[in-house]
């Protein structure tokens, strides 16, 4: 919001308005009311709020009982696809940058979701197997890290629910290049390779990860290096952002 106060300000100064922010995460009604009052305050009275993140009907008629000072509202997931009919989110972060010097800077995105907090580094997915070459565990490196012959995966989520693997672990890695530097070097498999491989890959799931009314997460966890990394980023972003709010 601070951020968003800054542009709009700049903004007038070029003759133009702030139309208004979106607010995609976190408690909507909270932030909307929160962001209402920062925006009035610096004189940006007529700038609108926008919201999403998987409304629908529901959530959008709670919201308006709650008194959310939000003017728009976008609505994408869940107009098009049916309640049964689950959906695969996905959305583009950045996890690295590189400068002009050619050093890799390693980047994270901070959510008061823990979900929503992105991985940083060169990142890899490399999925393990039993000896019946049934899926059992992915995990999620940065291909920069020397592994160690014992590995430690940490759930992000729940960081004491940890698994162990070594490298005699039978396991794939996952991830193919598409895309260097805007060019496609990738050669698209056809529609029936892709269903071939999918009812491949779905068959070697354990049938507590198909199951329709009972089943379990597959377990994702992140090599250790990378968790570790990925605390010290946020913890290091959270004490930047206090900093700046004790100058403020």
């Amino acid at each position: 919001m601070r951020n968003a106060i800054k542009v709009g300000k700049k903004l007038r100064l070029m003759g133009y308005d702030l139309l208004g922010i979106r607010l995609d995460s976190g408690d909507l009604n909270q932030l909307s009311k929160q962001a209402r009052k920062m925006l009035d305050k610096e004189g940006f009275e007529s700038s609108r709020i926008f919201a999403s993140n998987d409304l629908d009907e529901y959530s959008i008629e709670a919201l308006k009982v709650q008194g959310a000072p939000i003017a728009v509202w976008g609505v994408g997931t869940r107009l098009v696809t049916g309640n049964d009919q689950p959906t695969l989110g996905g959305v583009y972060k950045l996890s690295a940058i590189k400068d002009e010097n050619g050093n890799w800077n390693d980047r994270t995105k901070i959510s008061e979701q823990s979900i929503k907090t992105s991985n940083p580094g060169i990142l890899q997915i490399r999925r393990f197997y039993d000896n019946e070459s049934r899926a059992i565990a992915d995990m999620i490196y940065d291909i920069r890290s020397a592994l160690d012959t014992e590995l430690e995966l940490i759930n992000p989520s729940d960081k004491n629910s940890r698994r162990y693997f070594n490298h005699e672990t039978k396991h794939e890695n996952l991830l193919v290049e598409i895309v260097r530097q805007g060019d496609v070097v990738y050669e698209f498999p056809n529609l029936q390779l892709i269903r071939q491989t999918v009812k491949r890959e779905f068959a070697r799931m354990n049938t507590n990860i198909r199951s329709l009314e009972y089943s379990q997460n597959f377990p994702v966890c992140l090599e250790q290096t990378l968790f570790n990394l990925r605390q010290d980023l946020v913890k290091g972003s959270l004490r930047k952002k206090s900093s700046n709010r004790d100058k403020l």
